[in-house]
């Protein structure tokens, strides 16, 4: 994909094209779409583990199959299924093939209209969760895009990138409660970006989560602020080592920023049969963070590990109530923190109160 075609602007399509550039080396969009989505489906459409039984009609004979589910969290924003014809046998209702929900999945542009994302013109494809997933259907209820009331049209590029930006995304689950964390800047900054921390943060099989966070909890602000002790831990490891580039120095503070800022995008909901949003947070504020983090590490430096002790600090506000762990007050802390406003407050309730619980 030719990165002269430029970037959307929108945070979201944009670490969908990232992604396409990596798979297609490249290269342009191919004519065929849908085989494209059928492959970056496949990256998250995978065996559960589990097994079950299907009829093979060409043999005429039970057969197992390896059951397969989308992969946290595409799941939350794909309601497309796949429901093979079933026949009885032996008392069983069983399906004639095994279902196969990716590809179920597809795009089919039509007409001559401006996309609402990139401004294309051209056939557009009326945009469906699993290909943008903050949009809804306009028969349900409207939302904050103007063009709600009719749907948002996108071209076959941002379509098939809406569904690609789901492999860009950082993410942690709480119990039913989900944080999405999406970075954002100029689309060359954004590849660079991919390239030095966000792809090497990612982890593959970690449980609850696709990277290592230092505590978790329910709340918007919290879940940034782990996200970024996180990061920071990476950044302070490569600057110890002369190994942080031009791009990741301006999160340090060490250099200005050479064009938009870079910011990540935190997104929580609820999780369930679908995904209700319920905080959109964005944060910009690196180095000021950086500098305070770096502070914090000087306090603790006779530790054996200055970064695990600050940890420790903002892992203890919370308590037990009603047999649950309640982080609410480390919320309060690490919103003060994040919005440059004083602490104390939050700090001193907790001590006066939910130590006393």
């Amino acid at each position: 994909m030719e990165q002269s075609q430029g970037g959307t602007g929108n945070f979201w399509i944009d670490n969908g094209l990232v992604v396409l550039e990596r798979l297609l080396s490249g290269g342009d969009l191919p004519a065929d779409v849908n085989r494209l989505l059928r492959q970056l489906a496949e990256q998250v459409y995978r065996e559960t583990g589990k097994t079950a039984e299907y009829w093979d009609e060409q043999s005429q004979k039970v057969r197992t199959y390896n059951k397969r589910n989308w992969q946290e969290p595409v799941g939350l924003f794909v309601s497309v299924v796949d429901s093979p014809p079933k026949k009885r046998v032996g008392g069983k209702e069983l399906y004639t093939r095994p279902p196969d929900a990716a590809s179920a999945l597809r795009i089919n542009p039509k007409g001559n209209a401006e996309c609402d994302l990139c401004g294309a013109q051209g056939p557009v494809e009326n945009a469906r969760q699993y290909l943008f997933p903050f949009v809804v259907d306009p028969g349900k209820f409207g939302n904050f895009y103007s063009a709600a009331k009719r749907g948002v049209k996108v071209c076959a590029r941002c379509a098939v990138a809406g569904f690609a930006a789901f492999q860009s995304v950082l993410w942690r689950r709480h119990g039913d409660t989900y944080h999405l964390f999406v970075f954002h800047t100029d689309l060359p900054r954004l590849h660079s970006l991919h390239n030095s921390l966000i792809a090497p943060m990612r982890l593959a099989g970690a449980k609850g989560g696709n990277f290592e966070a230092p505590f978790s909890g329910e709340y918007p602000y919290e879940s940034l602020f782990a996200l970024l002790l996180s990061l920071f831990k990476t950044l302070r490891a490569r600057e110890s080592t002369g190994e942080v580039d031009p791009l990741l120095a301006e999160l340090t503070g060490a250099r200005p920023a050479a064009g938009n800022p870079i910011v990540v995008y935190a997104i929580s909901g609820e999780g369930g049969k679908g995904f209700s949003m319920r905080a959109l947070v964005v944060f910009d504020r690196f180095h000021q963070f950086y500098r305070l983090y770096s502070q914090w590490l000087g306090v603790f430096h006779k530790s054996n590990d200055p970064h695990k002790v600050v940890s420790q600090v903002f892992r203890q506000f919370q308590h037990r109530r009603q047999k649950k762990t309640e982080t609410l007050w480390r919320e309060h802390v690490c919103s003060a923190i994040l919005r440059q406003t004083d602490p104390a407050p939050a700090v001193e309730a907790f001590l006066r109160r939910a130590c006393r619980l």
